[in-house]
């Protein structure tokens, strides 16, 4: 068993449009809650190439509630130190002729 330091993890929100519009209401019609932070990617790479993983780290609030789901959902062990504090989260925007995703996070000071 591979273990996975992430002192902080992230709750990724996806939200997929056919076209991004400044200044305008978006419409989305398919959003994706992910795990994320460079621990959680680590420990789910190494877990399609067939590792046994478990990530320890920190986590709270209902962004934590909803990345433990998620880590359920992709059978991926872990064990929190909950926390006072919400789990960070970053949003992302991905239109569908783009290559890219415009991605907003938080500034955490």
């Amino acid at each position: 068993m591979i273990l996975v330091v992430n002192i902080n993890p992230s709750l990724d929100i996806v939200f997929y449009t056919q076209k991004f519009q400044k200044n305008k209401v978006n419409r989305s019609y398919k959003e994706e809650m992910i795990p994320g932070g460079k621990g959680i990617n680590v420990a789910k790479t190494l877990k399609a190439f067939g590792e046994k993983v478990k990530i320890i780290g920190f986590c709270g609030g209902s962004t934590g509630i909803i990345l433990k789901e998620e880590l359920n959902i992709r059978d991926i062990d872990y064990e929190f130190v909950e926390t006072k504090g919400k789990t960070r989260f970053a949003i992302g925007i991905k239109e569908d002729k783009k290559k890219y995703l415009y991605c907003i996070k938080r500034s955490w000071k």
